[in-house]
């Protein structure tokens, strides 16, 4: 599953890993070149910083890639997505925990996914996220991103749910799961999932396609796009301040070394 990420990228970084150019400067020879950005100052405003530890569970805003016609829209949501007929406050606050990641083989019938899968699809830009391996019943913690440390853009859905006493429109995301590649089974090695990562072209794609078309995305990244490290046990404590640099630092593994 994925329910912690880092957020620590330029907006250049990330219309560049989106294959449209520098903000304001589309190339015309592209073939996403219809496709148009916010102003520069909007999308660095959109991305929190520093933001290298968001855990879900404690129902972050975070920006997330919308397709609004013919442009691409960064906005900020919460994480853990609200389906629209939650009728109450206490309802959604108990359907949010369940709502952070959607699994791919089921994304299409699970009443909580369904619509949103059919309607609003979204891509969460991240630098990075984390997974837990367990060795001898200890938990040891991972960090993975890109193997070239670009953005990395991983699949989801979104819904907007209306608080039935404030009248908030509120805007919430899951990020979609498929089975794991080889490198993260290693890794991720009691439940074997991953997020479904994408690059700049299928995440176009992504935003733009029908249903259909988007299922075949639906698959794990090849082994060879995303590196892992080790790092400190420390961020097992889930009361402590994670949210810091130390975070993604690598640590000397204290387990034998397997796939990498």
């Amino acid at each position: 599953m994925c329910f912690t990420y880092a957020v620590n990228f330029s907006a250049q970084a990330l219309q560049s890993k989106l294959n449209l150019g520098d903000a304001g400067s589309v190339d015309p020879s592209n073939p996403y070149a219809h496709i148009s950005f916010l102003d520069t100052d909007s999308w660095e405003a959109s991305i929190p910083k520093p933001g290298y530890f968001f855990s879900g569970f404690e129902q972050p805003q975070l920006p997330v890639l919308v397709g609004e016609q013919a442009n691409i829209a960064l906005k900020p949501m919460q994480w853990g997505l609200i389906p629209s007929w939650a009728k109450s406050a206490e309802k959604a606050q108990e359907l949010f925990p369940y709502g952070l990641n959607a699994r791919a083989e089921t994304i299409e019938e699970k009443p909580m996914f369904r619509d949103a899968w059919k309607q609003s699809t979204c891509v969460i830009p991240a630098s990075g996220f984390f997974e837990w391996k367990e060795v001898n019943k200890k938990k040891y913690p991972h960090y993975i991103q890109m193997k070239d440390e670009s953005v990395m853009l991983m699949a989801g859905i979104f819904s907007q749910w209306m608080h039935p006493e404030t009248g908030e429109l509120q805007h919430t995301y899951a990020i979609v799961t498929t089975e794991a590649n080889a490198l993260m089974q290693e890794i991720h090695n009691v439940k074997k999932r991953m997020p479904v990562i994408l690059d700049g072209l299928s995440a176009q794609l992504y935003l733009g396609s029908s249903a259909a078309e988007r299922k075949t995305i639906l698959q794990p990244c090849d082994n060879d796009l995303i590196k892992a490290h080790q790092v400190g046990d420390w961020l097992n404590n889930s009361r402590g301040f994670r949210n810091v640099e130390s975070a993604i630092l690598e640590v000397k593994k204290d387990f034998p070394q397997s796939l990498f």
